[in-house]
């Protein structure tokens, strides 16, 4: 029954290109060649709250102004088009928009629609078409009647939805350590580009009217950072969002010293859990108390360790390390005669610059 049916569908169409019968097509399927371009559409916007929050859901009035460039009314204006949001097609159109459009601007409400907070809108695919005529909204349009009483092209005319609200929202490199620079983007969306900024960071009266701005805080400590965010249209929305500056551990270093020559240096730090050691000669370690054995006069100088703590932030301090030269005694000496066979006392004398003790040994020649 079906491939009967078919059958006889492909006859009769075939009969009626055969007889040259003209297949109109149904609006809205018709191939638009816009020539007059009587209506168009100037702008679309939408009436909401002028700011939101991330994640909420805006609902919202979407309108449309359309321009009449003629002297003369248009009758059962009509609008096709798509609703775009973030670029992925959310809702199509097929509305009698007017039934009667006087010269000049028409502020028309197309529909109520609901997006997410930030959301980027656009009506796309738009074709307006009207008669002159006596037709109403009411009426069932004609392919015929339309085809060149329209504005958008072949395809369709694209335009920005304007108005939506501001959302306004920022990043930063927080946390940071005390004397690191703190950089600030903002990433507002909505509204009418571009934007101005205005930045206050939480410390003092500092503020900033950079749109990307960097700050250095003074001292550590939890910091809320409120950027405001205002369109071209004057609309403004605000956001508040807390930062944080670690402080820096309290690094220190120290020795056993002065050391003896060859005696083993021994040198401490404390502050964090990690440390780095460099000095002279070369010297390196990651011990946080590391030894030198046999310490000379080239191991004597200033001593550095790096000390991190527990947040990643790192401090320095420094130790001075003495070596002791030992220098050579300086021994005494006296002359005496005597008679042979007679016996005398000697006495040893001797003095140390570095005030060693001495042992004495008597030499013959």
């Amino acid at each position: 029954m079906i491939r009967r049916f078919r059958t006889q569908s492909i006859f009769i169409l075939a009969l009626m290109l055969l007889l040259g019968v003209e297949c109109v097509a149904d609006y809205p399927d018709c191939s638009w060649n816009c020539t007059a371009n009587d209506v168009a559409v100037e702008k679309a916007y939408v009436v909401s709250a002028p700011s939101c929050t991330a994640g909420a859901t805006v609902n919202a009035s979407l309108r449309i102004v359309f321009r009449n460039r003629t002297n003369t009314n248009r009758v059962a204006v009509r609008m096709l088009g798509d609703l775009y949001v973030n670029n992925q097609r959310v809702r199509s159109f097929n509305e009698c928009v007017l039934g009667t459009m006087p010269p000049g601007v028409s502020d028309v409400l197309l529909a109520s629609v609901s997006f997410p907070c930030g959301a980027s809108l656009e009506l796309r695919n738009i074709i307006v078409s009207w008669t002159a005529g006596q037709e109403s909204c009411s009426d069932q349009p004609k392919c015929a009647d339309r085809v060149a009483k329209c504005w958008g092209g072949a395809t369709g005319a694209s335009v920005p939805v304007e108005g939506t609200p501001i959302l306004a929202a920022f990043s930063s490199n927080s946390p940071v350590c005390l004397g690191t620079v703190m950089t600030f983007v903002p990433q507002a969306s909505g509204g009418t580009p571009p934007y101005s900024t205005l930045w206050t960071f939480g410390e003092g009266t500092s503020s900033s009217s950079v749109s990307q701005p960097t700050y250095t805080y003074a001292a550590a400590g939890t910091f809320s950072v409120t950027l405001k965010v205002t369109d071209s249209s004057g609309v403004s929305a605000s956001t508040t969002g807390g930062v944080t500056v670690y402080p820096l551990p309290v690094a220190t270093a120290s020795n056993s010293g002065p050391y003896p020559e060859g005696a083993t240096l021994l040198l401490s730090a404390s502050g964090g859990v990690a440390f780095a050691w460099t000095g002279p000669n070369g010297f390196s370690s990651t011990s946080q108390n590391p030894t030198i054995a046999g310490a000379s006069p080239s191991s004597a100088g200033t001593y550095t360790v790096t000390v991190t703590g527990g947040t990643g932030c790192s401090s320095k301090a420094s130790t001075s390390v003495v070596v002791l030269v030992n220098r050579a005694p300086t021994a005494g000496s006296s002359a005496t005669t005597l008679s042979e066979d007679t016996s005398a006392g000697i006495s040893l004398l001797g003095t140390d610059p570095d005030g060693d003790i001495l042992t004495y040994r008597v030499v013959t020649p």
